[in-house]
């Protein structure tokens, strides 16, 4: 953070098993399966990448990611059922409206926070 200007602002989202553990973990197997590895972090280790580099958050903070905005995500195209039927669950959620989501669905934090 020291390199950018003040007034620069880091978006940041992050997987975690805060909210749906049984869902993510299943998800963090597949990946790990495949040779993939991540780290889930909890609500509060997520707000410290922004809190322990002295930025400020902006509201509503460091939340799961579809109640960071009220409005409306634009909702994308739906390609045809035929290209849709090989792809795995994992690769189908770029097609999914993210405003059908429900706190059920969600394993990932974001915020936003500006640097003074």
């Amino acid at each position: 953070m020291d390199a950018l200007p003040a007034g620069s602002r880091l978006v940041l989202s992050h997987l975690t098993d805060d909210l749906n553990p049984e869902n993510i973990r299943a998800v963090q197997r597949t990946y790990t399966e495949g040779g993939f590895t991540f780290v889930l972090r909890s609500r509060a280790d997520v707000e410290r990448f922004f809190t322990d580099n002295g930025l400020a958050l902006a509201e509503p903070g460091v939340v799961p990611v579809h109640h960071w905005r009220s409005e409306p995500a634009p909702v994308p195209e739906q390609p045809d059922a035929a290209y849709l039927a090989p792809l795995d669950e994992i690769e189908k959620v770029r097609y999914h409206d993210i405003n059908d989501v429900t706190d059920a669905d969600i394993n990932v934090y974001g915020g936003v926070a500006a640097k003074d």
